[in-house]
């Protein structure tokens, strides 16, 4: 009903699992439906937003560009990808969080108290993450931590023993077949 009375140019979605064309068929005026997927950190201006590849005019998308790019990145995607989107980066603070409350516990759990492993685990992410992103092989980035014969390499062995790389992606491949399953009911 709501849909029904606008008279708004673009109406831009950010409802996960719920196409642009299901909004475009609850709309009369023909106004454009632009899906978005933003994740939680967009709440303090560090998160990202996937925004759907559209048809529309530039300067109009740059305009809900640079209003989306004041809660972080923004990042142009087909709508036919939303859903491993939503598997990457619209889920992807909670899979963050579960390591790093991991990390945590276990700095804890080896004696440290928790402001200090909280601190020391949020910081190594960070920082991370912001060497990732200067463009380097992820692959290269955990060799040059690694010392044969040394202490990462005992762990980095282990996480692989355990396949925690198959799990990670277990989990996102749920969460996708997930948003799709949304999408189609």
């Amino acid at each position: 009903e709501l849909l029904a009375n606008t008279k708004a140019k673009y109406i831009v979605s950010m409802m996960a699992g719920i196409s642009s064309s299901t909004i475009q068929s609850l709309v009369p005026n023909n106004a454009k439906v632009i899906r978005i997927m933003p994740n939680t950190p967009c709440k303090i201006g560090k998160g990202v937003t996937a925004i759907q590849k559209v048809d529309i005019d530039t300067v109009d998308m740059n305009y809900i560009k640079k209003i989306l790019s004041s809660m972080g990145d923004v990042v142009e995607v087909e709508e036919c990808l939303f859903d491993a989107v939503v598997a990457v980066s619209g889920s992807g603070p909670a899979y963050a969080f579960m390591f790093l409350k991991a990390l945590i516990d276990g700095g804890v759990e080896l004696g440290l108290d928790r402001a200090t492993a909280k601190r020391l685990a949020i910081g190594m992410v960070i920082g991370a993450s912001n060497l990732a992103n200067c463009g380097d092989d992820i692959d290269s980035m955990i060799d040059a931590v690694c010392s044969k014969g040394g202490t990462t390499i005992e762990a980095v062995n282990y996480f692989k023993k355990m396949n925690l790389e198959d799990i990670i992606k277990d989990g996102m491949e749920r969460c996708y077949n997930r948003s799709k399953e949304l999408s189609n009911s």
